[in-house]
């Protein structure tokens, strides 16, 4: 999609597994067409956390992710995030900034009180990354229920995407 020779950064915020993490760098750069470097935070910043939530404020920690040299950084995070007004985000975009981050937490079968799906995670992440750094590229949500740009209220909305992007939202990348 992309002949530039540039970069995305990927932020483990946290410990992330490291097989998740070199499967999502080894799919983003496959998809995208770019190179994948890595980075890590430790913690998530402490101003982020809601503790009447339970969760972490996303574009707070959305705010501490910086591209640099990078095309595109992508924060990943096993914490649970939200935004105002919502339970819970499976990631968030600043289209302006080329950040985005994606949670595990609600990816995660165990957070569903199922046994622990390594594969299936990471799947799940895939598809929340791509869709994700779709929205730094300017792709809105899809109507296609397939295109992985497609919106996601869900787990089972996650589950029934494919990891990759409709003709239409590639024929967009492209341009």
């Amino acid at each position: 999609m992309f002949s530039s020779p540039k970069e995305i950064l990927l932020i483990t915020i946290g410990e992330i597994d490291t097989t998740l993490i070199e499967e999502l760098s080894k799919s983003l750069s496959t998809i995208l067409r770019l190179r994948c470097r890595l980075g890590h935070i430790s913690t998530p910043p402490l101003r982020a956390y809601d503790p009447s939530r339970g969760q972490y404020l996303a574009d707070a920690v959305l705010a501490n992710l910086h591209p640099g040299e990078a095309e595109r950084v992508l924060g990943i995070v096993e914490v649970d995030i939200f935004m105002p007004d919502l339970n819970f985000v499976f990631g968030l975009a600043d289209e302006k900034g080329k950040r985005a981050i994606i949670s595990l937490a609600r990816l995660k079968e165990s957070f569903y009180k199922q046994p622990e799906d390594q594969s299936l995670l990471i799947e799940r992440a895939i598809k929340e990354a791509l869709h994700e750094v779709g929205h730094t590229y300017g792709l809105a949500h899809c109507r296609t229920r397939r295109c992985v740009m497609a919106f996601s209220n869900s787990v089972v909305d996650v589950d029934y995407k494919d990891a990759d992007f409709c003709y239409s939202c590639k024929q967009s990348l492209r341009a």
